[in-house]
């Protein structure tokens, strides 16, 4: 009896415990999908979506039917400090009229080849993550005025990179460029930042 009493308390224990779980969980996420409404709201209005240090983790797929959903299009998507590991294609390829984004103190090692889908984009901040490279047509991005890479993983710069002549300030201290790609001479940019990298030729 006494065997069985101390089972059937486990039991109850293990039950109790999990259901607390669920519950946390369960106002975990409500308290998520607040954030996001609340962000939706306010970008219904204004064009920008802002979560910035909201350390989410994911890119909410509302963001690519956004217009269809809110009857206005994202210009400005910022997601600073998000713990983002991964940016989906589905940005790049759904969010065409994007002008500003800013993904700085992310966790980002990479960038979709879909990015340079977005051809209207004028700023992008993607400073302190851990990208190692760029897409190959970043060039293609050319109404870009803002470019701010610092404090990331760069060894190289892809040949397009030259492409980008509206470019008035680039910012790309504190990676690991060994050489800059020969194109770089047609830029005109005011301010080109290539401070604690490691150089050896332009």
């Amino acid at each position: 009896e006494r065997r069985a009493l101390i089972e059937l308390r486990s039991t109850r224990f293990a039950e109790e415990k999990e259901k607390r779980e669920a519950e946390a969980a369960a106002e975990a996420e409500a308290e998520v999908d607040g954030l996001w409404a609340e962000a939706f709201k306010v970008a219904a209005e204004t064009g920008e979506l802002n979560l910035s240090w909201r350390k989410l983790g994911f890119v909410h797929e509302v963001i690519y039917s956004f217009a269809e959903t809110y009857g206005r299009r994202l210009v400005s998507l910022r997601l600073i400090g998000h713990e983002l590991e991964e940016l989906p294609s589905e940005v790049g390829e759904n969010c065409l009229s994007l002008t500003s984004l800013s993904l700085a103190s992310n966790r980002l090692a990479a960038l979709p080849d879909s990015l340079c889908n977005l051809t209207k984009l004028v700023d992008v901040n993607l400073l302190r993550n851990q990208i190692t490279r760029l897409p190959d047509d970043i060039g293609d991005l050319v109404e870009l005025r803002n470019l701010l890479i610092a404090s990331n993983r760069l060894e190289s710069l892809p040949a397009t990179f030259g492409n980008l002549t509206n470019l008035k300030r680039v910012v790309l201290e504190c990676n690991k460029l060994a050489r800059m790609p020969e194109t770089l001479s047609r830029m005109t940019c005011h301010t080109l930042n290539l401070n604690a990298n490691e150089l050896v030729a332009l």
